[in-house]
């Protein structure tokens, strides 16, 4: 076999590590959440690492799929809502929207950012990051299991002023929103991988809507027309004010009002 096929073979053999997981298996019920996912919000003021016997359970509402998330998945139980940090391409594949996850979280630290808890390993001292992903594919498979899928999750509609901190991380929806920006594409952006395009609330309040430049939807048109937007809820600032702004998922959590 000559050199450039035994790389070519071992560049499929890396890809491969990281791509194209199987459909996830239903194992069954999943086991009893040792604390709810509001609790994590104390030991992300206290800045510790989550004890022995921590582990939390609740249903996927966000994750890779359509590209707005990069590595990061959005678990949500009765209580609250957290980002989870894992370092893999194509989780959706792991992790679909609807799964039932538990997460054994014993030395994973929790840090706010934007409002939304997130999850993952301490961060190093170098690193400008809150939290550091799971990286390696045995401690992922180890730590987060999805035991079912239960369908797709129902998003709470909600008015901008309800859109407190309490609220952040959770798949929300709000009805009426005009884009009241000048970018005609989604994914339009000159610099950096975002773009956050203001829209505005029948009641005056801006909403923003966040969509990265790879999304699979990032080139097509922003309506003109009301709106109702569904995703994930953060709060960020803007023009010197605090608002709250959705990171949609695909483009089906754009529909006309």
């Amino acid at each position: 076999m000559s050199s450039k096929h035994l790389y070519i073979l071992l560049l499929l053999a890396l890809w491969s590590c990281t791509h194209n997981f199987d459909p996830v298996e239903p194992l069954g019920e999943p086991p009893v959440a040792t604390l709810p996912i509001e609790e994590l919000a104390e030991w992300a003021e206290r800045g510790e690492v989550l004890p022995e016997g921590s582990r939390i359970v609740g249903r996927v509402v966000a994750n890779d799929l359509g590209g707005n998330f990069y590595r990061t998945m959005v678990v949500e139980d009765d209580s609250s809502a957290v980002e989870i940090h894992i370092g893999l391409y194509d989780m959706a594949a792991l992790y679909p929207v609807g799964a039932v996850v538990s997460v054994e979280a014993e030395g994973l630290m929790v840090a706010r950012e934007e409002g939304v808890m997130q999850l993952g390993y301490p961060p190093y001292k170098w690193s400008g990051r809150k939290v550091e992903p799971l990286a390696d594919r045995r401690d992922i498979m180890e730590r987060v299991v999805a035991w079912r899928v239960e369908g797709e999750p129902q998003p709470r509609s909600i008015l901008p002023n309800e859109a407190d901190l309490e609220m952040c991380g959770r798949l929300v929806c709000m009805d009426g929103l005009t884009h009241g920006g000048s970018a005609e594409q989604w994914g339009a952006t000159d610099y950096g991988s975002y773009v956050e395009h203001p829209f505005v609330a029948p009641t005056g309040e801006v909403v923003l809507v966040r969509c990265s430049r790879y999304a699979d939807f990032a080139e097509l048109r922003i309506p003109s027309y009301e709106l109702k937007v569904c995703g994930i809820l953060y709060r960020v600032n803007y023009k010197g004010a605090e608002v709250p702004l959705l990171k949609i998922r695909r483009i089906d959590d754009v529909q006309k009002h």
